[in-house]
């Protein structure tokens, strides 16, 4: 009966042991889905900005002092097109445009 007992309490141990490796091995495939979903969302926040800025660099209606500011934006942040060179040309407009009035 001693031997029962006995085992019966270690079973306890055993299972509680088995549980908490599971709930934190849950924990951590929870937790790894959303750093995967936070990627997901930078990268898409990311190509957001991009495009925002480049509809404020080839926009001729903004003006050139805006569109000065997203080019600084755009170019600090890297970016690399055609856009990159209409920056050039805009940046230089306005450095001009600075020096004359």
């Amino acid at each position: 009966m001693k031997k029962l007992k006995k085992i019966s309490e270690y079973w306890k141990y055993i299972t509680s042991i088995v549980a908490i490796l599971v709930a934190m091995w849950g924990v951590f495939a929870y937790l790894s889905g959303l750093k995967e979903g936070n990627d997901k969302i930078l990268e898409e926040l990311k190509t957001t900005k991009q495009m925002a800025l480049k509809s404020v660099i080839w926009n001729d209606e903004i003006p050139l002092t805006e569109r000065a500011n997203a080019c600084d934006l755009y170019l600090s942040a890297g970016y690399n097109s055609l856009t990159k060179e209409k920056c050039q040309k805009i940046l230089k407009k306005d450095i001009i445009k600075g020096i004359l009035f």
